[in-house]
């Protein structure tokens, strides 16, 4: 194992073609020979962001950034070279195995150790539902007509009542303290007691484009919670609630396949519907729907189809989103 060899590098920026690569990330229109977007980098009312296919180079004219396909990734994700290698890698079916090493800590970006904290917790979520501390979130999601299939497809979990669950089970990981902040999913008293943002909720993972686990919504069991039935992972590094479509990472191949998209309200609604044989969904991920989102959409189809509550609440946000 050691390090990759220029002619491999070579062979991952050829295998991954730049205007196929920032699309996936961000909506491109074709002029002239160049295709071109608001960039994503820095706001901007105009389009001055240039991806050339024949140079298969970025830039923008804006901001100044630029660079290739392997520059995009990792500016645009946050992550190391090495990190946008192995992504780009994967996406290209390239194999890096004999040169994979162990990144130090150091080493890891921000967003690796996100992603490494929340796959912890969804193991552990995961674990805890089919304990008998999980008994009555289990009943619940049989009740609402789950199967094991779908609980496991979209690996749904229980956070236990106790108030540091995941707190104790992180530092004996060795996360760093602000790091458990940031995630959102640990959070801080005003006398600097941490504990657990989710307690005795059944656990949603929410995933980005690409799988990468980025964030929770959490389904409290009981009425007590000062109302509050959806509990929801703030804004992180890695999870922006603007441009995250609940079910996208599972469904995005059915989307193309069928051209078109069904967009729910809410967690359930999605399994429910998923488990029912429409694999062509997605659903908002604790916001309204955004411009952003229909942008992502875009991407994968030209049709949409709106399948909201029939409440006045739901007709009053399906007339809403209809008008992005």
């Amino acid at each position: 194992m050691g390090r990759i060899p220029e002619h491999v590098i070579e062979q991952i920026k050829e295998s991954n073609d730049i205007v196929d690569v920032v699309s996936s990330y961000i909506s491109l229109t074709r002029k002239g020979q160049n295709y071109w977007a608001r960039c994503p980098f820095h706001q901007e009312k105009t389009a001055s962001f240039s991806v050339s296919p024949s140079k298969q180079i970025y830039h923008c004219f804006g901001c100044g950034a630029g660079g290739n396909v392997i520059n995009f990734v990792m500016t645009y994700e946050k992550i190391t070279f090495p990190e946008a290698l192995h992504s780009l890698a994967d996406r290209a079916g390239i194999s890096l195995e004999e040169y994979t090493y162990q990144l130090s800590e150091e080493e890891k970006s921000i967003s690796s150790q996100l992603y490494e904290l929340h796959r912890l917790a969804i193991d552990l979520y995961r674990k805890a539902l089919k304990s008998p501390e999980g008994k009555t979130a289990r009943e619940y999601l049989i009740k609402r007509g789950l199967d094991d299939e779908t609980l496991n497809t979209f690996e749904i979990g229980y956070a236990p009542e106790a108030w540091d669950t995941l707190l104790k089970a992180a530092l004996m990981k060795k996360f760093d303290e602000k790091l458990l902040i940031s995630s959102g999913l640990v959070t801080e008293s005003e006398r600097k007691k941490k504990y657990d943002r989710f307690r005795n909720r059944i656990m949603f993972p929410v995933f980005d484009i690409r799988g990468n686990p980025v964030g929770f919504g959490g389904r409290v069991l009981t009425g007590d919670d000062q109302g509050a039935k959806y509990l929801n992972s703030p804004e992180t590094p890695v999870y922006h609630k603007s441009r995250i479509l609940y079910g996208l990472h599972k469904s995005r191949d059915a989307i193309r396949k069928t051209d078109k998209v069904l967009i729910v309200e809410g967690y359930m609604d999605l399994l429910q519907l998923w488990q029912n044989g429409f694999t062509n969904i997605i659903a908002g991920s604790g916001t309204a729907f955004t411009p952003d989102h229909a942008r992502i959409i875009k991407r994968f189809a030209s049709k949409a189809v709106l399948c909201y509550d029939g409440d006045e609440a739901g007709q009053k946000a399906a007339v809403k989103t209809g008008l992005i």
